[in-house]
């Protein structure tokens, strides 16, 4: 078996064969690539006003007829696992106690699952590749701006909450800071100057899951990177800088973690008792997609007998409707074993492609761009301990830039994988 999430096209070819880099590189009409950056632009910059047009529904309906009128029809088994994931959801409907709920959880999956799919198609071009990667670098910056502008809170939609800022300036941290470490000139000092600002904006925030995402984020690209050692010492020496830079009050928001016992870290294990139990009664499909809030007032635990949820607060009152505050145990209780095989296999399969692409291009820009995915993956996975995400899109896209990454470089002329000089 390949060691990568290997391109399959709908003729059937695999990807070793139809991207021979003597064949001719595919003809990607250039209107496919802006249509793309406008839906990121709608979605994540969101201009005043031009969002209530819905003009990002238009672009999910129409790529996909595209796609399917293009004379190259890429796939992939991570687009595999998505769509598996979304029908076996959008499935459930009939059986979920609040079909609504799942109604609205499928046609937000069709839409990554669909963006996933151009961005896999439009992106496995070199060039696309890169222009993609600036923008939206460039997009997260702005809503980084935004948020030291309006108290750590994003332009409105799905970033509004800080939380959901945070979690945005994560996904594009590595990105900047690959950029400074490897790039040269200009490019490396917009890396870094986008680098402090994303960093502010978390602190900004005041996100706990924010900061655990940056822990991740920035632990994955130093630990995976080249030249470990001096990486790891110039790590140590940035944090330690960021530690004395923070205001007193976050350092104090950030402590608060390690208190089991105390607010919304206690409310949290509360929930997280309550999704085992709900998936102990469902263990294969679990409750439905976004349906675990309708039925956790159902399975609400006990108190511990080391004094956890023994007050009053966490056996009168009933948590019905509140989210699970993790992607882990939000895909647990609602999709069940079986969505957290798709969601763990893909997860798993893409880091090995990018572990797979950095060894192969290592020293180079394509190793860079895969260690700064690796690195946003490991992001929003980390952040995902804290906030209930599985439906958001930045897990789907991100695995889907790692194939379109992979499929970009195959057609590059063959490099030999630099020498490595880790510590």
């Amino acid at each position: 078996m390949s060691s990568t999430a290997e391109v399959v096209y709908a003729g059937g070819a695999p990807a070793a064969q139809a991207e021979d880099p003597a064949s001719p590189r595919p003809v990607i009409h250039p209107a496919l690539f802006w249509l793309l950056i406008a839906f990121f632009v709608l979605e994540y910059a969101r201009p005043p006003g031009l969002p209530l047009l819905r003009l990002q529904a238009l672009f999910l309906a129409v790529m996909p007829v595209f796609w399917l009128l293009s004379t190259e029809r890429p796939w992939s088994r991570i687009l595999t696992l998505q769509t598996v994931y979304f029908l076996t959801g959008a499935a459930m409907l009939p059986f979920a106690y609040n079909y609504f709920s799942v109604y609205v959880a499928s046609r937000m999956m069709y839409g990554n699952v669909v963006v996933a799919l151009v961005i896999i198609w439009v992106l496995a071009d070199w060039r696309n590749f890169q222009r993609a990667m600036w923008i939206w670098l460039g997009i997260m910056c702005y809503q980084a701006l935004f948020a030291l502008t309006h108290d750590g809170r994003g332009s409105g939609g799905f970033l509004g909450d800080e939380n959901d800022l945070a979690l945005a300036c994560v996904t594009a941290f590595p990105l900047a800071y690959a950029g400074f470490r490897d790039m040269r000139g200009w490019k490396r000092w917009a890396s870094g100057a986008a680098a402090v600002l994303l960093l502010a904006a978390i602190v900004a925030s005041f996100s706990r899951g924010g900061f655990i995402g940056l822990l991740g984020a920035a632990g994955f690209c130093v630990l995976a990177g080249r030249q470990r050692i001096r990486t790891i010492l110039l790590g140590l020496t940035a944090a330690g800088l960021f530690f004395l830079l923070i205001p007193a009050d976050y350092k104090q928001e950030i402590s608060s973690i390690q208190e089991t016992t105390e607010g919304t870290a206690e409310v949290r294990l509360f929930l997280w008792a309550g999704a085992i139990n709900m998936w102990l009664e469902h263990p294969i499909l679990g409750v439905g997609p976004a349906n675990s809030g309708w039925h956790l007032g159902d399975y609400q635990p006990d108190p511990t007998e080391g004094g956890l949820f023994a007050d009053k607060d966490y056996q009168e009152r009933n948590w019905t409707g509140t989210a699970l505050h993790s992607i882990f145990f939000e895909i647990l209780a609602n999709r069940g074993l079986l969505g957290l095989a798709l969601v763990t296999a893909m997860v798993w399969l893409s880091f090995r492609t990018a572990r797979t692409i950095r060894i192969r291009w290592d020293g180079t820009p394509v190793g860079t761009h895969a260690l700064a995915l690796g690195g946003a993956l490991a992001g929003v996975l980390s952040c995902g301990a804290f906030l209930s995400i599985s439906n958001y899109p930045y897990l789907w896209y991100l695995t889907a830039m790692i194939v379109a990454l992979e499929r970009a470089a195959s057609r590059l002329p063959s490099q030999p994988a630099a020498p490595s000089s880790r510590g």
